[in-house]
């Protein structure tokens, strides 16, 4: 059983996410290299197929130069 949702679940932290990587002008492959995430997370991540996790909310808010009260 696959942990990825069929569903769609986009909320605001997803978009959020979305709207800071492209802020940052990275592409999800861009994001995923200074990351250090496989782009199918990010991509999973901002369409709200999976959840939110802290230690991916860390790396990616890292690579955006974004902090947690800008998130």
């Amino acid at each position: 059983m696959s942990k990825r949702s069929q569903i769609k679940r986009i909320t605001l932290a997803s978009r959020t996410l979305k709207f800071l990587r492209e802020q940052a002008g990275l592409s999800t492959r861009g994001a995923a290299r200074a990351s250090g995430l496989k782009d199918g997370v990010i991509n999973h991540l901002e369409n709200g197929r999976i959840s939110i996790k802290e230690r991916h909310l860390e790396k990616l808010l890292n690579a955006y130069n974004a902090t947690l009260n800008t998130y």
